[in-house]
C-alpha cells in the first residue's frame, strides 16, 4: 500500500487523522486494545507538532505485509526547530513545555518499533538561510496473532508511596501483555 499523508495544523486535523487511521487499522484486524494504544499514539505526535510550532508538520500511514504479518507504518515528519537531545527528551518525566513528560517515551513503549531523528539549529545558527532542522519519528506496529497467545496466569501488583516527606510520589508504571 502506498502511504496515505496528512497535514497536522489543527484540532481538526488531528481528530481526523486519528479516526482514518484507526478505522484503517480495524480492518486488518488490530483488536480494541491496539486501536486504543494507535490512537494515543496518533494524538501525541499530531499534538507535539502543535505544541512545539513545528513547521509542515505530516503524518504518514501505510498498511505493512510483511514475512505473513500484517502491520502499520506511521511517519511522522517535521521542519521545526528539532530536538536539541532525543536520548533525554524519551526519557520519562522530561518536558521542554512543563508537561507530565511521557509522551515520546510512552509512543516508544506503545509500538512495537520506534526511530527518531531529528537535527536542532540554534537560533544563533551560523548558517544562512536554515530556519529549522526538523525531527523525523517512524514507528511500526504488528496487529496481534491471537493464535501465539494463550492466556498466562501471571499476577502482577504495584506497590507505590511518596517518598518521606515529600506529598506526591513521581513514579508511573506501564504494563503491556506480549
Amino acid at each position: 500500500m502506498k502511504a496515505i499523508e496528512f497535514e497536522i495544523g489543527n484540532d481538526w486535523d488531528i481528530g481526523h487523522t486519528r479516526r482514518y487511521i484507526v478505522e484503517e487499522s480495524r480492518k486488518i484486524g488490530f483488536n480494541d486494545i491496539e486501536l486504543g494504544e494507535i490512537s494515543i499514539v496518533i494524538n501525541e505526535l499530531c499534538t507535539n507538532f502543535i505544541k512545539h510550532n513545528a513547521v509542515a508538520g505530516t503524518l504518514s500511514f501505510k498498511i505493512l505485509n510483511e514475512s505473513g504479518m500484517t502491520g502499520i507504518e506511521i511517519v511522522a515528519r517535521d521542519k521545526g526547530p528539532g530536538i536539541r537531545d532525543v536520548d533525554e527528551v524519551i526519557k520519562d518525566g522530561i518536558s521542554s513545555r512543563g508537561t507530565m513528560g511521557g509522551g515520546l517515551g510512552a509512543i516508544k513503549r506503545l509500538m512495537d518499533f520506534f526511530e527518531i531523528h531529528s537535527s536542532h539549529i540554534s537560533e544563533r545558527s551560523c548558517h544562512p538561510g536554515f530556519d529549522s532542522a526538523g525531527t523525523v519519528i517512524i514507528l511500526r506496529k504488528w496487529a496481534e496473532i491471537k493464535a501465539k497467545h494463550e492466556e498466562s496466569d501471571i499476577k502482577i501488583s504495584v506497590l507505590s508511596r511518596p517518598y518521606p516527606d515529600a506529598k506526591a510520589n513521581g513514579d508511573f508504571y506501564y504494563i503491556k501483555k506480549l
